[in-house]
């Protein structure tokens, strides 16, 4: 049940990277859309490898750098929402 768990939340947090890496890059930040798509990868080879070799520290290196850069975006996208006076950035439609 375990394992099951694990993988549902790897399956989970990479989702949300490669989704965060689309949306960056429809809004033009490159950098950003770039970052989080390395992140994705870097973070399930890190996870594969801990759990691959039984060590849980490279699982907790992987999951320290999917969340890290989790609270990054969070924190960008309040910085970037204040500068709207509140209001949410619009979406940008990729055509």
């Amino acid at each position: 049940m375990h394992g099951i768990a694990f993988a549902a939340g790897v399956l989970s947090i990479t989702a949300a990277l490669v989704v965060l890496s689309r949306r960056f890059a429809a809004d033009g930040a490159r950098g950003w859309a770039r970052c989080s798509a390395a992140i994705a990868v870097t973070f399930v080879v890190l996870a594969g490898l801990g759990l691959a070799v039984g060590d849980f520290r490279i699982t907790a290196v992987a999951m320290v750098l999917a969340w890290g850069f989790t609270a990054l975006t969070a924190a960008r996208l309040a910085i970037e929402a204040s500068r709207l006076g509140g209001r949410h950035p619009q979406p940008t439609t990729v055509e």
